[in-house]
């Protein structure tokens, strides 16, 4: 015999000891240990290859049930819309929580400066103190000139303790707390600083009101696209089923 024709029946053996129809001694373990004992060098290269034939053979009916049954599951009903949205190119509008992490790190800035400008201007009077007494003498104790002095130093004391205290009032201008500032220019300056300010207000309400209707319109379009996908669901089984 040549081997297509060894492989012919080998194959035709194995279908029907898979199909249970040879006889009840073909399934004994005994005899299946004594053909193996006697054939050892052959049976088990042809086993393999009959069995890694029938799988190749076996692969492509497989391949159709499984694609049968996911088009069983394509025809039942329409798949559902995707929940993840392309984005769109370009920069976006900043939403609340960035416009809230960009204010409180303007405000940090913000301490940040005023910190140093209080720790210089801390550093710039000891100079001046130390520059001061260098140059002239301490009064005598018990005269005006010594009174004077101490009140000075108290005054010193106030103010570095007013500097180191949270939420104390900014003097920005010396001739505003000597009581100055009464020119045109002065006033002119102020009502400059007043404007930006409200400028820089307006501007940060109409960046919050933005990223709020940005907001708002981005649930809109999510709620539309899940009702339209449920509704376009429906009505594909409705089809499906009373045609």
């Amino acid at each position: 015999m040549d081997d297509r024709e060894i492989k012919g029946r080998w194959k035709s053996f194995v279908g029907k000891w898979n199909r249970n129809e040879l006889a009840e001694g073909w399934y004994d373990p005994e005899t299946f240990a004594r053909i193996t004992a006697a054939n050892p060098a052959t049976s088990r290269p042809r086993l393999a290859s009959v069995h890694k034939e029938e799988e190749e053979r076996e692969e492509p009916v497989d391949d159709t049930r499984n694609q049968g049954s996911e088009d069983e599951d394509d025809d039942y009903g329409p798949p559902l819309p995707g929940s993840d949205r392309a984005r769109r190119s370009g920069p976006g509008i900043p939403t609340i929580q960035d416009l809230s992490l960009r204010a409180e790190l303007a405000e940090e800035d913000k301490q940040a400066s005023i910190e140093d400008i209080r720790n210089a201007r801390k550093a710039d009077r000891t100079l001046q103190k130390e520059r001061l007494d260098d140059l002239v003498p301490r009064a005598e104790a018990g005269t005006r000139e010594r009174m004077l002095e101490k009140k000075a130093a108290v005054a010193d004391k106030m103010r570095s303790f007013r500097d180191k205290s949270p939420g104390a009032m900014e003097v920005t201008d010396e001739k505003e707390l000597m009581g100055g500032g009464d020119s045109l220019d002065e006033y002119k300056k102020a009502k400059e600083r007043e404007q930006r300010r409200k400028t820089e207000r307006e501007i940060r309400r109409e960046e919050i009101d933005r990223a709020k209707r940005e907001e708002m319109e981005e649930r809109k379009r999510a709620y539309m696209e899940r009702e339209e996908g449920t509704v376009s669901m429906l009505r594909e089984l409705a089809r499906q089923r009373f045609g």
